[in-house]
């Protein structure tokens, strides 16, 4: 008994002796310190920590770890190798921007819009209450310019009043229940604002041209979309919230069901979220 204690505290003294604590501080270039960066054990990804807001980590390794891995937004990736340091200072300088990326979203909000029935006396605004999927396509044209298009598509189903005739020639009233399909593609100016030093959240706002396709009124028309974001960078991904509005004016065509060539306004707003890589 006592052989095999006195074998198990060498053997776990080698384990602690094989273990070695490396501490330092990331700044960036041209002044500061960074918070958030990664340090990670190169080929060992399990293994890492984090700065805390003074740029401190401290990060304990294994003996046969011979790199360390300093990742950040916005920032160039660095590899440093260990040797016989156990004091790692470490500068970051910005990474060129992407100048394209990719991303896709969901969305949540309200529409509506006003219905001309065949009857030619009523009209109807029609509410919608949209889920929708979207896909996005982003270029940089300068640090502050995105320029973002944005495919979209929703399946909704909605109720509107509608008349039907019986057979005493009674006008009957009643609720219609319809599928409304909307595609619509938008392309936005974005101006980025940095809401800190190091550019990790950003505020955006874009203005573009929208086309948009209706299928409850069977009919395409021209409009704007308005958007208000907040991102947030974590790792060169972006997570963006997003409140965007759609507004719209045109003519039903001429195969509607409704009444053609009747003006109508379509007015959205949503919540949501993009994801981009």
């Amino acid at each position: 008994m006592k052989y095999t204690s006195l074998l198990f505290a060498i053997f776990l003294s080698f384990q602690l002796s094989a273990q070695k604590i490396i501490t330092g501080r990331v700044t960036k270039a041209g002044g500061g310190v960074l918070s958030g960066v990664k340090i990670e054990a190169k080929d060992a990804p399990m293994i890492f920590t984090l700065s805390d807001e003074y740029g401190n980590y401290k990060l304990e390794i294994p003996e046969e770890v011979t790199s360390l891995v300093f990742s950040f937004s916005g920032m160039t990736t660095k590899t440093i190798k260990i040797k016989d340091f156990i004091a790692i200072n470490v500068k970051l300088v910005p990474s060129k921007y992407k100048p394209f990326r990719y991303g896709m979203g969901i969305a949540f909000g309200t529409s509506n819009f006003e219905v001309y029935q065949n009857n030619y006396r009523d009209t109807t605004r029609i509410k919608l209450t949209p889920v929708s999927v979207h896909g996005d396509l982003f270029y940089r044209i300068s640090k502050n310019f995105v320029l973002q298009g944005v495919f979209e598509d929703g399946l909704n189903y909605t109720k509107y009043p509608a008349d039907s005739i019986n057979s005493l020639g009674d006008t009957v009233h009643y609720e219609e229940t319809t599928g409304v399909n909307r595609f619509n593609f938008s392309l936005l100016l974005n101006y980025h604002i940095k809401l800190n030093k190091i550019g990790s959240h950003s505020l955006s706002t874009g203005f573009g041209p929208q086309y948009q396709y209706l299928s409850f009124l069977k009919t395409n028309t021209i409009g704007a979309r308005f958007q208000l974001g907040v991102n947030i960078n974590n790792y060169g991904k972006t997570t963006k919230l997003y409140l965007a509005v759609d507004i719209a004016n045109g003519k039903f065509s001429k195969n509607s069901t409704f009444v053609p060539n009747f003006p109508y306004t379509y007015f959205s707003s949503r919540f949501g979220v993009t994801f981009i890589f």
